[in-house]
């Protein structure tokens, strides 16, 4: 190598996010959900993060899984520097964080490794070159444990096509400004921008800039730079990754895009019927993405996957419980599907949502509502996978615990403090408990769980006051219908509508998922 980021954007960090696909009991659904054997978690297990970033994802899976050891790696010190200095705040016990090369895990040069049951990659396949895409496939050949599951997402071809001349002009043009990566891609916006406006043909038909833009706008540069900056960015067809993995004995068994795994929700009949003539897996599966819009594959592999029986199969999921993540209120039997919107059954999923606004249930339990008695058609894997493949569940890992432990309620708190302190939603989600995972929050729903972290929930308006004046300093201003909230007094009441309306949906939800 050239120099000790072998070409990766290192000059910015990489903005922090939390990925539920990663969490052990999701990559165990996703598994369950195509008839294959799981990875027990009851009595302890070892999971790795190869490319972590700031460490958000391991950290609360860390603090959500007290049972599992959990090792992440980076070779940026300033991610590896923050993540260490969360640890350290929180109290966790279960993780280490390395700051290392994906050479240095496959040579064994980092002392006292364990041999993994999860190794999880969000993102970086794509973007690394080939000596380090070697470099993991000789790390999962030595360190994943047979029935090991592997979980690696990565820029798809063909639908990325329409994003290659754009990431080269970006690419190309920062070599023209010198500076900062997220100033370079700012700028290369501006430009690309001038060609579109001045009549470039290209953007005729090509819409990417427009998307860019908002992305621009919506994450900042410091996602951008790392999308589309770094040197060695190729969008990979899943054939090619397959392949990549299979020496390291790694078999594709699922999508973590769960709604992809029902064919009639992802495919026409016609379309069935024309791949069902390709019978090599991952050729099938590669053809597959021609009829997909997306850019993002999330591609679950096992080393030495063993199919189950269905009555195997029918018993785990018997005894998997679900939790909702949603108000009952917001609950949906409009779902969108890979083919695009579905209407799903209002009389058996309303019974549903019903059922669990009253706390988590065993498929088991569901299975014996009257309105899916009345449709045998409704199997336990159809209506888990729909519920948690739209974000309106997740599967829980055990019973309800009494508090959560202090470790999480500790990460938790911190997140929220560091967000409001610093002006960024440095957290998309907050730990839980029972759900060994997170769950989703946006910017106010963290300064709301603050304010309950806080004990501001026993003066209401103090908490609004709470809650505005974060916004006030920040120089945001809050929208209502559309429009921005004039005057004080406004944007107070606006504050107490909406903190009521959370408290009444969201706070039932946080303390029923153990997470503070």
């Amino acid at each position: 190598m050239s120099s000790w980021d072998a070409g990766y954007i290192s000059d910015i960090e990489y903005v922090p996010g939390f990925y539920k696909q990663q969490a052990p009991i999701y990559l165990n659904f996703a598994c369950m959900l195509n008839g294959y054997e799981p990875v027990s978690l009851k009595r302890g297990f070892t999971y790795c993060e190869l490319g972590c970033g700031q460490g958000l994802t391991a950290l609360m899976l860390a603090a959500a899984n007290p049972q599992g050891e959990f090792h992440a790696m980076d070779f940026n010190p300033a991610h590896i520097a923050r993540a260490e200095r969360q640890v350290t705040e929180t109290g966790l016990t279960n993780i280490t964080f390395h700051e290392a090369g994906f050479d240095d895990f496959a040579q064994g040069r980092v002392e006292k490794l364990p041999q993994f049951d999860f190794v999880t990659m969000h993102g970086v396949y794509s973007w690394i070159n080939d000596e380090n895409k070697a470099a993991i496939v000789t790390f999962l050949s030595r360190y994943l444990k047979p029935g090991g599951i592997v979980y690696v997402s990565y820029n798809s071809m063909p639908d990325t096509t329409a994003g290659l001349p754009l990431q080269r002009m970006f690419s190309e043009f920062s070599r023209l400004m010198p500076g900062r990566s997220d100033m370079q891609v700012e700028r290369a916006l501006k430009f690309a921008t001038e060609l579109r406006d001045s009549g470039a043909n290209f953007f005729a038909d090509n819409k990417r800039l427009d998307y860019l833009i908002k992305t621009w706008e919506g994450e900042g540069g410091q996602y951008l730079a790392h999308e589309y900056l770094n040197a060695h960015w190729t969008p990979l067809y899943h054939a090619d990754v397959a392949r990549d993995l299979a020496p390291a004995k790694l078999s594709h068994v699922a999508s973590c895009i769960l709604l992809e795994n029902f064919p009639d929700l992802t495919l026409t009949p016609e379309q069935k019927e024309i791949l069902n003539q390709v019978q090599i897996p991952e050729i099938r599966e590669t053809f597959k993405d021609y009829y997909l819009s997306r850019t993002l594959r999330q591609d679950v592999f096992v080393r030495g996957a063993r199919r189950m029986s269905r009555e195997r199969q029918n018993q785990l999921f018997a005894e998997l419980q679900i939790a909702t993540v949603v108000p009952r209120t917001d609950a949906s039997t409009k779902v969108l599907a890979p083919r695009g919107h579905i209407e799903v059954s209002a009389e058996v999923y309303g019974e549903v949502f019903d059922a669990l606004s009253e706390g988590p249930k065993t498929m088991f339990e569901l299975m014996a509502l009257p309105a899916i008695q009345k449709h045998p058609e409704s199997t336990m894997q159809e209506i888990a996978g729909i519920l948690i493949g739209s974000n309106q569940a997740q599967p829980v890992a055990g019973p309800a615990a009494g508090t959560a432990a202090e470790s999480l309620r500790s990460l938790n708190h911190l997140l929220c403090k560091q967000t409001r302190a610093e002006n960024a939603q440095l957290s998309s989600a907050l730990a839980s408990q029972r759900l060994a995972s997170a769950v989703p929050v946006t910017s106010l729903e963290t300064l709301v769980f603050l304010g309950l972290c806080e004990g501001l929930d026993k003066d209401p308006d103090a908490f609004a006051s709470f809650i505005w004046k974060t916004y006030e300093d920040r120089g945001e201003r809050l929208i209502k219908d559309g429009q921005p909230v004039e005057g004080r007094e406004n944007n107070l009441q606006h504050v107490s509508e909406r903190l009521q309306e959370l408290l009444s949906k969201k706070k039932p939800i946080w303390e029923s998922l153990g997470m503070f």
